[in-house]
């Protein structure tokens, strides 16, 4: 009888101990982006039988048990493709999971992924803004969890060529100026940046406000020429001219204006004090205690104007460029894109239409309101280099693409996806799209990457 009692007493520690050792099985590893190797923090992982599982760290990392072997592990993450692993054994290292991007189909449009290069990996850098240049790549990036500034100048590899390590204030930004010239700007200053002689040098700062003076219009330089752009009435159209740097002589290139909203105020004259604060002005104030409400209510009524205005009378978009030695202003309103000759004279001119849809019922309406493949932002990028323009395009998640625009016959060829949403800074140089992005994660810090457009 206690032979039986023994017997089943082993069995039952036997079968314990076997049960025991399958819920010790450790499934470790991390979660990347399978195009630019970042870490994907937040990613779900579990096993395809259990309703609990884990998320992965700040560095894509997890840990995970299993009762039994074999099974799937199951990855997923928002705006990524599910991922099935199926473990047969206990892993003998961490695994490496790489999530792909969920393509977005768009109908007549091919959107390719082009190979996503990380600029500059430093972990104790965060780049605050850059601009890229014919020799290498400027950045502003902070230090020492953003308690310090520096500048660096890097080679198109991300290879450091030369350093400034003490900046003289906070900086805000940086500024390729008309004349092609850098500049560092602080709240109140602006310095110069100097890259003579492998060294990274600043000029004295000079007043915002006067520098602002000085340079505010100025869009770029060709040959003699310097051209400028000033708003128009209402933002609804801007003048175009160019200072002769010879004999200082100032020229009319052209004006350019929203005809459609000029003629809502051309034909209504009274229409435009619906787009001025009405109530209350600076000559009511009369330096007494009641002058708080007065403010109160001027303050009011601005914001009212305001708000009618961006509701009803968006500025209108023209940008210009310098495409070798040519200008091109992209006057949206008109739907074309026109191209001046060295003496000045319009030489020809491209229809565009991507900036707007047909829509049997309503005409013409901004493109924002139906295209699948997003919003319009409102945004030109021209290549200097290739001498290509491209403009941008939103969906609703913060994925962009970017698409080349035929300077031609104004149609867009092939898009790019740019598989991060939210990037901000976008530059085009050398047939590559550059942007800042910070990662998933509170622990990412900003990183500027580069996308091919071929």
């Amino acid at each position: 009888m206690l032979k039986n009692i023994f017997l089943v007493f082993s069995l039952i520690l036997i079968h314990l101990a076997a049960v025991s050792q399958k819920t010790n099985v450790w499934v470790n590893g991390a979660v990347y982006d399978e195009i630019s190797g970042e870490p994907l923090e937040d990613a779900n992982i579990r096993f395809q039988q259990s309703q609990t599982g884990t998320i992965t760290d700040d560095l894509g990392g997890f840990s995970l048990t299993t009762q039994k072997l074999p099974s799937i592990l199951v990855v997923s993450h928002i705006g990524y493709e599910t991922k099935n692993i199926s473990i047969k054994f206990t892993p003998l290292d961490d695994l490496v999971i790489n999530l792909r991007q969920k393509s977005s189909g768009l109908s007549g449009v091919v959107i390719t992924s082009q190979k996503i290069d990380t600029v500059f990996i430093d972990d104790e850098y965060a780049v605050l803004d850059y601009e890229v240049l014919d020799e290498g790549i400027l950045l502003l990036v902070f230090k020492y969890n953003l308690l310090r500034s520096e500048l660096l100048f890097t080679d198109f590899a991300g290879g450091e060529l030369m350093e400034l390590k003490v900046l003289p204030a906070k900086p805000l930004q940086l500024l390729k100026d008309c004349f092609g010239s850098l500049h560092v700007i602080s709240k109140s200053k602006v310095f110069q940046i100097s890259l003579d002689d492998d060294k990274i040098r600043l000029y004295d700062g000079v007043e915002i406000g006067k520098f602002n003076a000085l340079m505010d219009g100025c869009e770029f330089e060709i040959k003699n020429k310097l051209y400028f752009s000033q708003k128009g009435f209402m933002e609804l159209g801007r003048i175009f001219y160019y200072i002769n740097t010879n004999d200082s002589q100032k020229h009319l290139l052209c004006s350019v204006f929203d005809e459609d909203k000029m003629d809502f105020f051309s034909q209504n004259p009274e229409n435009a004090i619906l787009f001025g604060a009405t109530g209350p002005d600076l000559g009511d104030l009369r330096g007494l205690k009641g002058d708080l409400d007065i403010i109160g209510q001027m303050r009011f009524a601005d914001t009212e104007a305001h708000f009618r205005k961006i509701t009803f009378l968006s500025p209108a978009y023209l940008p210009i460029f310098r495409i070798g030695d040519s200008v091109a202003i992209f006057n949206h309103p008109a739907s074309k894109i026109e191209f001046y000759g060295f003496q000045d004279s319009l030489v020809g001119s491209t229809p565009i239409s991507y900036h707007i849809e047909e829509n049997e019922h309503k005409g013409i309406i901004p493109v924002s309101a139906f295209k699948r493949e997003g919003k319009w932002l409102k945004e030109v990028y021209v290549d200097h280099k290739w001498r290509k323009a491209y403009t941008l395009f939103m969906k609703s998640n913060g994925e962009q693409t970017i698409k080349e625009i035929d300077l031609e016959t104004g149609e867009l060829n092939t898009s790019i996806l740019i598989p991060f949403p939210y990037v901000r800074k976008i530059n085009v140089f050398d047939g590559h799209v550059y942007f800042i992005y910070k990662g998933w994660g509170s622990n990412q810090r900003n990183k500027l990457f580069r996308q091919g457009l071929d």
